[in-house]
């Protein structure tokens, strides 16, 4: 089995931009991954956020210090051999878009690509036929109804058979303490950076050396 582990992010006004993103992979990689990971945070609980600014479990921690450790697990991820995906929306164009009723519809709209995408690579994986176990952070204005889209809509849909073979019945979810939900929170945050930087916001910065 293959286990996805996704998260959200967003501009810090969510006023721009709006991105899930995540990480799939074997039992074994993320064993492995976990490993080097609690050995550079200590244990502490990682929020890409926290450990950039300051804040939470990285209050006092200079900012030398932090940002080191932000690189240490930036290149312990980068050195795995696992996949990660993410789907960003322009949140203006999206509102015009006249699709935006639902207060949640961009998480949705992300949430879909992102697992879609995520079975179609499961397809192509070696070795073959892997299911796909997805882990969402719990975010719980949207828990229920991601559930339902799911479990109810993507999983018996017809026109997702092609897809169904390769999906796990039930999705999960996870709080931060999971080491999963924090390599999905480093890797949200940097695809929302990434295209946030380059796309969106008003003054345009240079590409992030983490995703370098």
């Amino acid at each position: 089995m293959l286990t996805a582990y996704a998260d959200e992010s967003s501009d810090a006004k969510g006023e721009r931009i709006f991105a899930v993103a995540g990480v799939m992979g074997t039992q074994e990689e993320w064993d492995a991954l976990e490993i080097d990971w609690v050995r550079q945070t200590g244990g502490k609980i990682f929020h890409a956020t926290d450990c950039e600014s300051g804040y939470g479990n990285y209050k006092g921690i200079s900012e030398e210090k932090r940002h080191r450790e932000y690189e240490s697990l930036t290149k312990i991820l980068a050195r795995t051999r696992m996949l990660g995906f993410g789907a960003i929306i322009n949140i203006k164009d999206f509102k015009a878009s006249g699709r935006f009723d639902l207060r949640d519809a961009p998480y949705f709209e992300c949430f879909v690509s992102v697992v879609l995408r995520f079975v179609k690579l499961a397809r192509i994986y070696i070795p073959k036929q892997q299911i796909v176990k997805f882990v969402f952070d719990i975010n719980h204005n949207v828990r229920h109804n991601a559930s339902y889209l799911y479990e109810e809509y993507l999983v018996k849909r017809k026109q997702y058979k092609e897809y169904t073979s390769y999906m796990d019945r039930k999705m999960g979810f996870a709080t931060s303490e999971k080491i999963g939900i924090q390599v999905a929170d480093l890797f949200s945050h940097e695809a929302m950076k990434y295209c946030d930087n380059l796309y969106f916001a008003e003054n345009k910065k240079y590409t992030r050396k983490s995703i370098n």
